[in-house]
């Protein structure tokens, strides 16, 4: 038999217990249950992977599958531009029209070619450049009011951040200060863009100014000294 699942978990019912098990049952007195959520025990909130199962009245395995619970990202777009990133592995693949379809306002996303050195712009509507917007990548969005994506996925997985030798616009999904990833990475400059301002700040390596906090929902220019790829540490 094929079977195809698709389930959104209520807020109340079933109530997910410490125990990382929940029985939905048919009724009192059958041997089988409709339905079987096993999860990590003692969650909260966040996203999760979750194996669902289901018996029949004589308690035999009628289906086993498994689905994910996502969680929503508020991203915030001031009027101008704005340097993003994707805070979680979204559950669409954008493309670049896509996700101006959902941003209010969007009229263009431009990306880093770290390749040949330069951007490379998506213009709403039109039929070219109509690129991928990728975990590990910044972009360029700007729009003509301040607006908002909620953008719906799971927890970033481990990824390798690729770095070609000179400038390049990646996501820095783990929190740390400008110096430690110029340490990491063997990098000279790391540089934030400030949508307030609508300028880019840069912090130089060994120099103590401008040594800024990272965020996993932006994305920063990186110059690097040599080809490298990074492997940040656990997401936040």
């Amino acid at each position: 038999m094929s079977w195809n699942h698709s389930v959104s978990l209520p807020l109340s019912q079933p109530t997910l217990q410490d125990d990382g098990i929940v029985v939905w049952k048919i009724s009192l007195s059958t041997l089988g249950y409709f339905a079987k959520y096993t999860y990590p025990p003692n969650i909260t909130t966040g996203t999760y992977r979750i194996v669902v199962s289901g018996n029949d009245e004589k308690n035999i395995v009628i289906f086993e599958d498994t689905t994910f619970i996502y969680t929503t990202y508020k991203m915030t777009f001031k009027r101008g531009w704005n340097l993003i990133a994707l805070p979680l592995q979204p559950k669409t693949r954008y493309t670049a029209e896509l996700m101006m379809k959902e941003i209010e306002g969007c009229v263009r996303i431009t990306r880093w070619d770290k390749d040949t050195q330069r951007y490379v712009s998506h213009i709403k509507a039109l039929p070219i450049n109509n690129f991928y917007i990728e975990p590990g990548e910044g972009y360029f969005v700007y729009v003509e009011k301040t607006s908002w994506l909620s953008l719906k996925g799971v927890a970033l997985p481990s990824m390798s951040i690729e770095m070609a030798q000179g400038w390049n616009i990646i996501a820095i999904p783990v929190k740390c200060c400008a110096g430690e990833v110029c340490n990491i990475t063997g990098s000279t400059r790391v540089t934030m863009f400030n949508e307030t301002t609508q300028f880019l700040v840069t912090h130089i390596k060994y120099f103590p100014t401008n040594n800024f906090i990272t965020e996993k929902d932006k994305g920063y220019f990186v110059k690097a000294e040599n080809n490298f790829v990074w492997t940040p540490g656990g997401t936040e």
